[in-house]
């Protein structure tokens, strides 16, 4: 699915505004938001390192000493300025992966594309996402269930401070439970 420049600007707007980068990532954010060539040539993506093309790597400000890195080729690059040149003065096509936790919260999740130097998408990833919540709900849930079961032994043998105990202990993760529960997709 082609993503149209003004999808891509509109991410970038919304990431620029509020992700905490360097103001060395905003220059270089801002050259790109600017450019139209640029951006037609853009491709967000999930492991950009990976790729043998041009890749820029930014992190949010704090998560790694490096403001950001450009994989050109065998050449990795961190200088700004001459990352700032090979971006600017170059109409070769740039993809760019955003070391964000969250990129759901940003709406990058919408402008995502395939690495096509990585056999698996970033859909893929939401998917195993997904699946290890759910698996998460489901241990938990067998937990909670484990719990039920020895509150059922204790009442059979009458003993009242352990039905106490493990009910507050039961109470506790299931509130527990319907916050994972809550996280999953519908």
């Amino acid at each position: 699915m082609e993503i149209t420049v003004k999808r891509k600007r509109q991410a970038l707007k919304k990431i620029m505004s509020q992700c905490n980068f360097s103001k060395e990532v905003k220059a270089i954010l801002d050259v790109i938001y600017r450019d139209d060539c640029i951006l037609e040539n853009l491709t967000f993506i999930f492991n950009g390192s990976e790729l043998s093309r041009r890749a820029l790597y930014i992190p949010e400000k704090g998560v790694s000493s490096m403001a950001m890195t450009l994989y050109n080729g065998r050449d990795i690059i961190t200088n700004v300025n001459k990352i700032y040149e090979m971006i600017k003065h170059s109409s070769e096509p740039l993809f760019i992966e955003f070391g964000i936790h969250d990129l759901a919260k940003y709406h990058l999740i919408d402008v995502l594309q395939e690495n096509p130097e990585v056999p698996y998408s970033a859909h893929e990833l939401g998917y195993k996402k997904n699946a290890d919540r759910l698996i998460k709900y489901l241990e938990f849930e067998y937990q909670v269930n484990l719990v039920r079961k020895e509150i059922d032994e204790t009442i059979d043998s009458k003993d009242e401070a352990k039905f106490k105990e493990l009910s507050v202990k039961l109470s506790s993760m299931l509130e527990k439970l319907n916050e994972i529960k809550y996280s999953l997709p519908v």
